[in-house]
């Protein structure tokens, strides 16, 4: 929960996934809009050729390219619920197993 992404939408907090942009922003002591690390700087373009700052409210979308992970990963109330990142095959596994009712 944080205020690191939120150029162009001033003391908005939001929840992000931690990221490049979010950790050397943290890094060097989470300055203000102004002071941010790489603040100006254009990380992402979107297929018609719109730029996407650093710190931006935008999120990734489909057909955007340059560092596009730099922009804000947003994330719902339930994230804390994530515990590990199986690969497609296991999780396939995993609920397959789930649905039948058994564990592990």
């Amino acid at each position: 929960f944080t205020v690191c992404l939120n150029k162009g939408w001033p003391n908005a907090t939001h929840r992000i996934l931690r990221n490049k942009t979010f950790t050397v922003w943290e890094a060097a002591g989470c300055p203000q809009s102004g002071a941010r690390p790489g603040e100006e700087e254009i990380v992402a373009r979107s297929s018609e050729g719109g730029a996407y700052e650093r710190y931006g409210i935008s999120p990734p979308m489909v057909g955007m390219t340059g560092d596009v992970l730099g922009l804000g990963m947003y994330t719902g109330t339930g994230v804390h619920h994530i515990h590990d990142l199986p690969s497609a095959s296991a999780l396939v596994v995993r609920l397959w197993r789930e649905t039948k009712g058994e564990d592990g």
